[in-house]
């Protein structure tokens, strides 16, 4: 489970920054994180005077899509209507992932100083490529100790 901590940061001019405290791999920095249907992901902000709106579109086609079991918190009507999480406290706020396509998601500043918004990825992954994934390094991991028995068994 991974959480999405949001915020801003003065670079060359103020911007919104996203990633997961929890982890220490690099190429989840900048708001990009791994979920799959089912799962869930956490969001909070870093400072409590803040607020932000999140918007979550389809990677493949650009279309506004809602990836949670859970009701947005709002929404804008319209012929495919933008839906929102509000993300406005360092509580964390489990959100359950149903969307089986990889998404981009739009962070915009709420409240608090105004921000050019972020733009990162939530990469879905279906149940079976993470099992397959499993047993594909499980097989490796035994055909390398056999390899491994028959050189020792052939040097010896």
């Amino acid at each position: 489970m991974a959480t999405i901590e949001l915020s801003t940061k003065m670079v060359n001019e103020r911007i919104v920054i996203a990633y997961d405290p929890s982890s220490s791999n690099n190429s989840r920095k900048g708001g990009d994180v791994e979920a799959q249907p089912g799962g869930t992901l956490g969001w909070q902000c870093a400072n409590e005077k803040q607020s932000f709106l999140v918007r979550f579109y389809r990677f493949d086609t650009g279309t506004d899509t809602w990836p949670f079991s859970q009701q947005p918190d709002k929404t804008v009507p319209g012929i495919n209507p933008v839906r929102y999480l509000r993300v406005d406290s360092k509580k964390t706020k489990w959100m359950n992932v149903t969307s089986p396509v990889s998404l981009k998601y739009e962070v915009e500043v709420e409240t608090g100083p105004a921000a050019e918004p972020l733009d990162p990825m939530i990469i879905i992954w279906p149940a079976l490529v993470s099992t397959d994934r499993i047993l594909f390094g499980v097989t490796c991991a035994v055909l390398g100790a056999v390899a491994g028995a028959l050189l020792t068994a052939l040097w010896t």
